[in-house]
């Protein structure tokens, strides 16, 4: 088992311990997984054949970007980009030829409304060399941030052949550079364990050995030909103190499978500081089943009066006190399920102004902005992407304007400042400053959002316009700073009666 490290820390190889059972035993953000193109490796074959090569004659290789405050970045062999992956994701396996080879990591760029702007990625550090060795699959975790990129490596024989009815085989790594250890306990009652039994301890960097698992039909299954399961359900824990630190509830899985688990860091509410990411068998990210949720509170109708938020019917819990408009409430903790928020006029418990349910998952962080017209206010609950990315802003628009109510909606058109529009382009052959290029929104009606847009840093002209025409209802600017992420609340001004864009921060 050859595992190869530049952590922060000295990581080394799991420690195994056998089962009692004589055998080797060692739901949701979404992991996603980005493969490389076929052009990008036909270019690549052309380019560097010292690299890639055939199946006869190879290794393969992965990277897992564990990054917490990367864009997509981009991995080399050599000087030969490979692949791209965003954060808690992996790419593909790639065939490469035997040998010393150089690896690093860029960090692609936000897309930019000037031409003349450099599409080139950003160097990152982190870039080392290591002998590949044939028939081998290396997997690289990068981890920290982009001004600390780390990297250790692990890796594993490339055919391990097929699985045997009736088995699985499952593998974890140690990923989370906030834990140095960990010891992994498992429970599967379709292998007969049917209690948490202590499998494995693994260091930081450190994986444990491959385990197979013998499954036996399920006494509820009366079709003795059908597909065998099994309930997988993972518990860390601290090695020290046996203090619990991470449960993965129930992860079903059918015989003939192979697993590979990285445990990484967990950056959402937790309360547990760790994930469970899928790499091979099961592409998911899961989150502790004591996970929770956060939610604040954004008041952004200019007729109500300042709000005390509750959850549920008990109002000895508040989520937010005496939110005026335009304020908002820090983020608090919320249980995960069906989550009822009530609206009350500050000071009072008598009168709700609003009831609103909605569903908040693990891990998940909610925004509840109080929208519309006193007579009419409601909550309207906007799921937030709160990581931050140095390299880049996110902005999405919120149409809350009472004025809008009962209209057809807006498009919203976002460009440099200054920058014509031709809302009339069919004959025109030079197309680049046609009007649907720009537009970001498109019949965004009362109380709806916009997706986020991902841009350089700099400013910008939004203009709203009534949805299909020219008729432009606002024209500002707006100026976004690398590393925010921002709900711009398009709004009726009490003061003037014209619209406005109101930014509320998002970012951790």
């Amino acid at each position: 088992m050859a595992i190869s490290s530049r952590a922060s820390s000295s990581p080394s190889a799991g420690r195994f311990e056998p089962s009692k059972h004589g055998r080797s035993n060692l739901d949701v953000i979404i992991a996603w997984v980005l493969v490389a193109s076929c052009v990008a490796f036909a270019i690549f074959l052309a380019s560097c054949k010292n690299v890639l090569n055939d199946e006869d004659e190879s290794f393969h290789l992965r990277v897992v970007n564990l990054l917490e405050d990367s864009p997509a970045v981009q991995y080399y062999v050599d000087s030969t980009s490979i692949a791209s992956t965003g954060y808690l994701a992996a790419t593909a396996l790639g065939a490469a030829r035997p040998g010393t080879h150089a690896m690093s990591f860029k960090a692609l760029r936000p897309q930019s409304l000037d031409a003349d702007d450099t599409t080139d990625p950003i160097d990152l550090g982190g870039s080392f060399s290591q002998d590949f060795g044939r028939d081998r699959d290396y997997t690289v975790f990068a981890y920290g941030t982009l001004n600390d990129v780390r990297t250790f490596v692990i890796d594993e024989p490339s055919d391990k052949g097929d699985l045997d009815d009736d088995f699985i085989e499952w593998q974890m790594v140690n990923a989370a550079p906030n834990l140095p250890a960990v010891d992994v306990y498992l429970t599967a009652p379709e292998a007969h364990i049917t209690s948490a039994e202590k499998v494995a301890t693994i260091d930081f960097g450190g994986k444990t050995t491959p385990s197979k698992l013998k499954l036996f039909p399920r006494s509820d299954v009366t079709d003795e030909d059908a597909a065998l399961i099994v309930d997988m359900t993972f518990e860390l824990r601290d090695p020290n103190t046996g203090a619990r630190l991470y449960n993965s509830g129930k992860i079903r899985v059918g015989e003939q499978t192979r697993l590979l688990f990285a445990v990484a860091r967990n950056i959402g509410p937790g309360p547990s500081g760790l994930v469970l990411m899928g790499l091979d068998g099961n592409t998911s990210t899961m989150q502790d089943t004591d996970d929770q949720a956060v939610v604040r509170v954004v008041h952004v109708s200019s007729d109500t009066p300042a709000l005390d938020v509750i959850r549920g019917s008990s109002f000895n819990t508040p989520l937010a006190r005496n939110i005026a408009f335009r304020d908002h409430s820090s983020y608090v903790n919320i249980p995960t399920g069906e989550v009822d928020l009530i609206a009350v006029p500050t000071g009072g418990t008598n009168v709700f102004l609003f009831v609103e349910e909605f569903a908040a998952l693990r891990g998940g962080a909610y925004s509840a902005y109080a929208v519309g017209p006193l007579a009419t206010v409601d909550a309207r609950v906007l799921t937030d992407d709160r990581r931050r990315v140095p390299t880049q802003s996110r902005f999405r628009f919120l149409n809350a304007a009472p004025s809008q109510q009962d209209g057809d909606g807006v498009d919203i058109y976002v460009t440099l400042p200054g920058q014509t529009l031709d809302f009339d382009s069919t004959d025109d052959t030079d197309t680049k400053d046609d009007a649907a290029q720009f537009r970001r929104a498109t019949t965004l009606t009362f109380s709806f959002s916009s997706d986020y847009v991902t841009l350089k840093s700099g400013t910008y002209q939004v203009r709203v316009a009534a949805t299909g025409t020219s008729r432009m209802l606002l024209d500002t600017q707006i100026t976004v700073n690398d590393g925010s992420v921002q709900t711009y609340v398009l709004n009726d001004d009490p003061d003037t009666a014209v619209l406005e864009l109101m930014p509320v921060d998002e970012a951790l």
